[in-house]
């Protein structure tokens, strides 16, 4: 997936751009694959962290999600993310 960090988004660190990704996922319900074992995490990879306060228009994350459910995974995801 391609995202953007622009606007007041570009001042998240990349820990934070992890955080919430993840909440928004959950929020949006999508159906994510997690890993196994007790604390159990979305298999999410994200590419290399961008200095804080820098704007980039092409970022990216890979996320696993289960088959067959993806349709209009772009729009409830966008529902819940900050704008930028």
């Amino acid at each position: 997936m391609r995202y953007s960090k622009i606007g007041l988004s570009r001042f998240l660190s990349h820990l934070d751009i992890i955080q919430v990704f993840e909440k928004s996922c959950r929020i949006a319900d999508l159906p994510l694959v997690y890993s196994q074992g007790l604390r159990q995490t979305p298999k999410m990879s994200y590419g290399p962290p961008l200095v804080t306060g820098i704007a980039s228009t092409a970022e990216y994350l890979d996320m696993e999600i289960k088959l067959g459910r993806e349709a209009d995974l772009q729009y409830r995801l966008n529902k819940y993310l900050p704008e930028g």
